[in-house]
């Protein structure tokens, strides 16, 4: 990454519009102060001085917080109202201001190193934070985390690299005049961004999600149309053991389906596989799955250890820095009896193994618990059929989906703090759904330490670790 030597000037460049944007509102005048009645079209001077639910700068004003993308915390900037929300009882009203102008950029903000950004050649908006160093984003996770969800972290700890990390993909399959591309919705919309030069991705990952996209092009495969629910080709999920090897999964909207034509013609992946997803909405894992091609499961070490991830299982995105993670959940474990609850593919089985006399897991995903030698069974479900049981473990590891472990759950897990349970460790992505579940078991637990993994480097996207001790009645 380089700095950019005049901010200014650079956003000139990356926003060529800009002079017609202006241009546009050349009879509003530029505010000082932020007014109540502050209108679509109003230029504003203003300074980042808090930082929003997702993780950007926002100017927090006289009644009104202002959200502004590509605008980082400290900086002074000439931007031009896009949208005002309506006022709500006891909360902050909010509008959306687009950046004409940096007028005093920090010395952190650098030019976005992929060419697929949209503040360099492409439209992109998955990496929000890349316009700023490493080292200056973690600081902003810090803040977020604190500001939004009253969660104090002690540290964001960052991994070996901050490019080309990710191991694990989802592509959105789109068609446009003469090609199929494969690439992520916009912030906020269902326009698909192309990714062919993305610059997190794993090489591998890209140089194979390229191939697919040039192959289903020269064969005219049509990409799913979710307004007329036409085409074929919906999703691509590719994953990488980072050894050369990437699996392939085709999903599709329908049974017709010209997927198996395009494994046949594809030389780059080490497995092709099909899952069909015919279902409204953003979900991308099908039921079932066919292996088409190659290999049906990838060999992937983390931690010493080979776990075979299968087409349809989950695969950490950033195996490295989830390496610090898992070993932070997992450290200084010695228990007499441990669960270990959303156990995926067994990793943390295994390293609570090494310290614990006896660990019981579970998954309710077909795919981990074969994996893991037991019956697919919810957490919950899991919980309350111990608790009749009368089991009594000393250790709890959780590692919930993004919506986290749900109040049923957190007060099966306020049992087993009434029956001895001394330890309870949680490892969360989702910092709203983390508030959430402490809120249930604040009653029984206290927060011994709090770190946040920097999982997804220029995203607000964090992995947080949180171990808590069960509160033991006086008297």
């Amino acid at each position: 990454m380089t700095h950019s030597p005049n901010a200014t000037a650079a956003m000139g460049q990356v926003l060529p519009d800009v002079a017609m944007r202006r241009s546009t509102t050349a009879t509003h005048p530029v505010v000082k102060s932020m007014l109540r009645s502050v209108k679509v079209g109003d230029r504003i001077e203003l300074r980042a001085n808090a930082i929003g639910q997702d993780g950007e700068a926002v100017a927090r004003l006289e009644g009104i917080d202002v959200h502004v993308p590509h605008l980082l915390f400290g900086e002074r900037a000439l931007i031009r109202i896009e949208n005002v929300g309506r006022e709500v009882p006891e909360r902050v009203r909010r509008a959306h201001g687009l950046l004409l102008e940096v007028l005093g950029p920090i010395r952190e903000r650098v030019t976005p190193p992929c060419h697929d950004h949209e503040l360099q050649e492409g439209r992109c908006s998955g990496c929000p934070l890349m316009i700023a160093e490493p080292a200056f984003q973690r600081a902003q996770k810090l803040r977020w985390l604190e500001s939004a969800y009253g969660l104090v972290v002690s540290e964001v700890v960052a991994g070996p690299t901050d490019l080309g990390y990710r191991w694990s993909s989802k592509r959105v399959a789109r068609s446009q005049p003469g090609r199929l591309r494969l690439g992520s919705f916009r912030r906020g919309t269902h326009q698909v961004a192309d990714m062919r030069s993305c610059a997190v991705d794993h090489p591998d990952i890209a140089a194979c999600a390229r191939e697919v996209a040039d192959v289903a092009t020269q064969l005219g495969i049509e990409a799913y149309d979710e307004r007329s629910r036409t085409g074929d080709l919906r999703y691509v999920w590719l994953k990488t053991n980072g050894e050369g090897d990437v699996l392939v999964t085709l999903i599709t909207a329908s049974l017709e389906t010209r997927a198996s034509e395009l494994a046949a013609a594809l030389t780059t992946p080490a497995g092709v596989a099909w899952s069909v997803q015919p279902s409204e909405g953003n979900a991308i894992r099908g039921a079932t799955v066919e292996i088409l091609k190659g290999c049906s499961t990838l060999s992937v070490e983390l931690l010493g250890r080979r776990i075979e991830v299968g087409p349809l299982g989950f695969l950490q995105p950033n195996p490295r820095v989830a390496e610090l993670a898992y070993r932070d959940l997992c450290s200084s474990s010695s228990a007499r009896l441990c669960f270990d609850l959303y156990a995926g593919a067994g990793l943390t089985t295994a390293l609570l193994g090494e310290d614990c006399e006896q660990v019981v897991a579970c998954d309710a995903f077909s795919e981990s618990a074969e994996a893991l030698g037991t019956a697919a069974e919810s957490a919950l479900v899991f919980l309350e059929r111990k608790l009749t049981e009368d089991a009594r473990p000393d250790l709890i590891i959780a590692n919930p989906p993004r919506s986290g472990m749900g109040e049923a759950a957190c007060n099966a897990l306020l049992q087993f703090s009434e029956k001895g349970l001394e330890e309870l460790r949680i490892m969360s992505c989702s910092p709203s759904a983390l508030k959430r579940d402490l809120a249930h078991l604040a009653s029984g637990f206290e927060i011994t330490s709090l770190r946040a993994y920097d999982t997804l480097p220029h995203t607000p996207h964090v992995e947080l670790v949180v171990k808590l001790r069960a509160r033991r009645k006086k008297g």
